[in-house]
């Protein structure tokens, strides 16, 4: 699918004690481009009486079917509340956050939910590496819940 997505956000930085809260509002529109979709792309069932033959196609989704997906707007608002903690005389910064995405076009309570737990290491002044855990809780079918393990470069300019 060929998209163009367009942000605009703002961000409000609180340090309380050795806590740093981030507070980070998103808008964020997508256009997804019409395509034709094989309908039998991934529709493979395995047979449960012998478990050592090949998948086969579902019989539901004869070889050849296309659908037509026609263009798609949408509208989110991501909100990401970030909580890292300073840890004294040391370079690793561990960290927390929750984000909500919650679309405003078609208003049905938030879409998906994503949680991440990782630590931040400084590596100088302008350069940082980090490496986290994220689980997504998706309330839409088209992107299933799932975990991921996620490494980032961050670098100032």
């Amino acid at each position: 699918e060929e998209r163009d997505r367009f942000y605009i956000g703002i961000t409000a930085d609180w340090k309380v004690g050795r806590v740093k809260l981030s507070l980070r509002e998103r808008l964020q529109y997508q256009h997804t481009h019409s395509a034709l979709v094989y309908e039998d792309k991934y529709r493979y069932v395995m047979d449960n009486e012998d478990p050592s033959l090949p998948p086969q196609p579902d019989s539901k989704f004869p070889d050849g079917d296309v659908e037509q997906k026609d263009d798609k707007h949408s509208t989110l608002l991501r909100s990401r509340l970030t909580a890292k903690w300073d840890i004294k005389n040391c370079k690793i910064e561990p960290f927390a956050s929750v984000e909500l995405f919650t679309r405003t076009d078609e208003w049905c309570g938030h879409d998906k939910l994503r949680y991440r737990l990782g630590a931040e290491y400084k590596i100088d002044k302008d350069n940082d590496i980090s490496i986290y855990y994220m689980y997504q809780d998706n309330h839409s079918s088209s992107n299933p819940a799932g975990h991921a393990i996620g490494i980032g470069y961050t670098f100032e300019l």
